[in-house]
Protein backbone atom coordinates (compact mmCIF):
# COMPACT_ATOMS: atom_id res chain seq x y z
CA UNK A 1 0.00 0.00 0.00
CA UNK A 2 1.24 3.42 -0.94
CA UNK A 3 1.91 6.42 1.15
CA UNK A 4 -1.29 7.81 0.22
CA UNK A 5 -3.52 5.54 1.05
CA UNK A 6 -1.84 5.09 4.25
CA UNK A 7 -2.50 8.41 5.15
CA UNK A 8 -6.38 8.32 3.52
CA UNK A 9 -6.84 5.45 6.04
CA UNK A 10 -5.34 6.69 8.91
CA UNK A 11 -7.09 10.29 8.31
CA UNK A 12 -10.50 8.33 7.76
CA UNK A 13 -10.29 5.78 11.04
CA UNK A 14 -9.51 9.31 12.87
CA UNK A 15 -12.44 10.66 11.52
CA UNK A 16 -14.60 7.71 12.72
CA UNK A 17 -13.45 7.07 16.18
CA UNK A 18 -13.82 10.56 16.70
CA UNK A 19 -17.26 10.63 15.61
CA UNK A 20 -17.78 6.80 17.51
CA UNK A 21 -16.41 8.87 20.40
CA UNK A 22 -18.60 11.70 20.05
CA UNK A 23 -21.89 9.58 19.55
CA UNK A 24 -21.40 7.51 23.00
CA UNK A 25 -20.03 10.66 24.86
CA UNK A 26 -23.30 11.76 26.56
CA UNK A 27 -24.66 7.87 27.31
CA UNK A 28 -21.09 7.19 28.96
CA UNK A 29 -21.31 9.96 30.67
CA UNK A 30 -25.07 9.73 31.94
CA UNK A 31 -24.20 6.04 33.46
CA UNK A 32 -21.18 7.39 35.29
CA UNK A 33 -22.92 9.87 36.76
CA UNK A 34 -26.23 7.03 37.74
CA UNK A 35 -23.15 5.06 39.13
CA UNK A 36 -22.61 7.71 41.45
CA UNK A 37 -19.59 9.35 39.77
CA UNK A 38 -18.65 13.18 40.73
CA UNK A 39 -18.81 15.42 37.61
CA UNK A 40 -14.96 15.53 36.78
CA UNK A 41 -15.50 11.44 36.91
CA UNK A 42 -18.19 11.03 34.97
CA UNK A 43 -16.72 13.45 32.58
CA UNK A 44 -13.33 11.30 32.43
CA UNK A 45 -15.35 8.23 31.92
CA UNK A 46 -15.70 8.74 28.30
CA UNK A 47 -12.18 8.60 27.61
CA UNK A 48 -11.92 5.72 29.85
CA UNK A 49 -14.06 3.26 28.19
CA UNK A 50 -13.83 4.84 24.19
CA UNK A 51 -10.21 5.95 24.83
CA UNK A 52 -8.79 3.05 25.83
CA UNK A 53 -10.82 1.01 22.66
CA UNK A 54 -9.00 3.73 20.22
CA UNK A 55 -5.74 2.61 21.81
CA UNK A 56 -6.27 -0.90 21.02
CA UNK A 57 -7.08 -0.13 17.52
CA UNK A 58 -3.77 2.29 16.74
CA UNK A 59 -2.08 -1.15 19.06
CA UNK A 60 -3.56 -3.67 16.45
CA UNK A 61 -2.43 -1.45 13.58
CA UNK A 62 0.75 -0.98 14.98
CA UNK A 63 1.97 -4.03 16.56
CA UNK A 64 3.66 -6.51 14.63
CA UNK A 65 3.75 -10.11 16.76
CA UNK A 66 1.14 -11.80 16.48
CA UNK A 67 0.79 -12.85 19.63
CA UNK A 68 0.46 -8.87 20.82
CA UNK A 69 -1.63 -8.59 18.28
CA UNK A 70 -3.56 -10.83 19.69
CA UNK A 71 -4.10 -9.25 22.89
CA UNK A 72 -4.31 -5.63 21.39
CA UNK A 73 -7.68 -7.67 19.82
CA UNK A 74 -8.94 -8.86 22.27
CA UNK A 75 -9.02 -5.69 24.31
CA UNK A 76 -10.51 -3.60 21.51
CA UNK A 77 -12.89 -6.61 21.55
CA UNK A 78 -13.66 -6.53 25.09
CA UNK A 79 -14.48 -2.08 25.43
CA UNK A 80 -15.86 -2.17 22.23
CA UNK A 81 -18.48 -4.30 23.67
CA UNK A 82 -18.29 -2.87 27.05
CA UNK A 83 -19.26 0.82 25.18
CA UNK A 84 -21.70 -1.14 23.21
CA UNK A 85 -23.76 -2.32 26.79
CA UNK A 86 -23.19 0.92 28.26
CA UNK A 87 -24.65 2.92 25.18
CA UNK A 88 -27.67 0.15 24.71
CA UNK A 89 -28.30 0.38 28.67
CA UNK A 90 -28.88 3.86 28.39
CA UNK A 91 -31.05 4.11 25.51
CA UNK A 92 -33.21 1.27 27.38
CA UNK A 93 -33.29 3.16 31.25
CA UNK A 94 -35.10 6.70 30.16
CA UNK A 95 -34.25 7.68 33.72
CA UNK A 96 -30.38 7.62 32.91
CA UNK A 97 -31.07 10.76 30.26
CA UNK A 98 -29.28 13.83 31.78
CA UNK A 99 -28.73 16.95 30.24
CA UNK A 100 -26.34 16.82 27.32
CA UNK A 101 -22.70 17.70 28.28
CA UNK A 102 -22.29 21.36 26.64
CA UNK A 103 -19.24 21.38 24.72
CA UNK A 104 -18.22 24.95 24.35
Amino acid sequence: MNRTAKVLLVTALVGVVGMAFRVSWNALHDVAKAVGADDDAATLYPFVVDGLMALALIATLVLTDKDDKKRALRVLATYTLASLVLNYVHGLVPDLHGEAVQWG
